[in-house]
């Protein structure tokens, strides 16, 4: 196989048909190119010809040296998500673009940073019980067929990613509204 096929140029290209061809919403396509080009910019132009080859954490490590005093470290991390989310979808398309699924269930176990706390909610606290990792998996893999929906992991603080699935791709404002204030409804008092 021609390794221009992998090249950062084809995987541009990818990015763009993606959104053309409606295969995942145009905000996370372009997300996840915009993160990507960013990262694979500390690349010289050896690098980008063919990116099998490329070391993925040791681009991102370049990429956080050279610009990781703009962002925030969940902003890292949510760049890594993306990068490598995309990198993987762009190899299986590459491999066999007639069974191709993009893959929108991208783990954030990438994006985990060194430390992090969480508070301990109140006994009387109205919460429902956590989901066993199995079930959760279950239903990601149940969400991941769903072409019409799409998950969004959300970085809240330092070890901290929730992601919310099943988020349609023609979200409304009124139905934002809705989700924001049901989780509101969960937040601790200061």
């Amino acid at each position: 196989m021609s390794a221009d096929k992998y090249s950062s140029q084809r995987f541009a290209e990818f990015c763009d048909y993606l959104i053309a061809k409606n295969l995942m919403s145009p905000e996370t396509a372009k997300a996840r190119k915009v993160s990507s080009l960013k990262i694979l910019d500390v690349l010289d132009e050896t690098e980008k010809l063919d990116l099998r080859s490329l070391n993925r954490e040791v681009a991102f490590h370049r990429f956080q040296n050279r610009h990781g005093s703009t962002y925030t470290p969940s902003s890292l991390g949510v760049y890594r998500s993306r990068f490598n989310g995309a990198l993987d979808d762009f190899f299986r398309y590459s491999e066999n673009p007639s069974a191709f699924r993009p893959n929108l269930m991208r783990s954030l176990s990438s994006a985990k940073p060194e430390t992090g706390s969480s508070k301990k909610r109140t006994a009387n606290a109205s919460v429902p019980p956590p989901r066993t990792t199995e079930a959760a998996e279950d239903l990601e893999t149940k969400l991941s067929t769903a072409s019409e929906s799409f998950t969004l992991p959300i970085p809240l603080r330092p070890g901290i990613v929730v992601k919310i699935f099943g988020l349609p791709h023609d979200l409304t404002q009124d139905e934002a509204k809705k989700i924001s204030t049901i989780i509101g409804g969960y937040a601790l008092s200061t």
